[in-house]
């Protein structure tokens, strides 16, 4: 049986994105460390991790990389379990990280969110043996895992049970927003102001 920590992906999904924020904030702590020219210049461009790594995490790469890779990804999570959403956001970067550095925010927005899933670049089995050099290089630097999820990550109903759907939940009326969903909220907006952005950027990933 395969260990809850491994494939505990309920905190990605469940209100405010809890789980998508300590992954998000993870991968920055990684490219502050090996790759910090790189933030810099996505930073310069406006550029945070929430603009190109919801589908990365959301669906483990799914519309990002060519799916010959893509299949190749869900083999080693279902072995390594999400230190493979970690390593592999890394391995990306560090592979185009060149390129990138030669590319405005709109380009790297449409490089990160179009061009690599048509053409990555590298031949899948290059790409796995980064992949693989980058797990151990993260686990030396005790950063190939963003730690246990908390309790306010795990489901909270046994699996399999239905719960009757409210009123409210079926009309999509909210009663109120979590101290999560109005940061998130908030970040967005700030960005919005920051970047200038119309929108067609934020909406790619969604």
């Amino acid at each position: 049986m395969f260990e809850l920590v491994h494939f505990c992906i309920a905190g990605f999904f469940i209100p405010g994105f809890p789980k998508l924020l300590r992954y998000q904030q993870h991968h920055d702590k990684i490219l502050e460390k090996f790759l910090p020219k790189l933030k810099k210049h996505l930073e310069r461009n406006c550029i945070d991790s929430g603009l190109y790594t919801l589908k990365w995490f959301f669906q483990c790469f799914l519309d990002r990389v060519p799916f010959t890779l893509t299949l190749r990804l869900w083999d080693i999570f279902l072995l390594e379990g999400e230190r493979l959403l970690v390593a592999f956001a890394y391995v990306i970067l560090k592979l185009h990280r060149r390129q990138i550095a030669r590319l405005d925010m709109d380009q790297i927005l449409d490089y990160l969110q179009k061009k690599l899933e048509k053409d990555f670049g590298y031949d899948d089995d290059y790409v796995i043996e980064s992949l693989e050099k980058a797990m151990e290089e993260l686990l030396k630097a005790k950063l190939d895992h963003p730690g246990a999820p908390p309790d306010s990550e795990l489901p909270q109903q046994p699996f399999g049970m239905f719960i009757e759907p409210t009123i409210e939940k079926e009309s999509g009326i909210r009663r109120g927003f979590t101290d999560e969903e109005r940061q998130i909220t908030e970040k967005l907006m700030k960005r919005t102001e920051t970047v200038g952005l119309n929108g067609s950027h934020l909406s790619v990933d969604h």
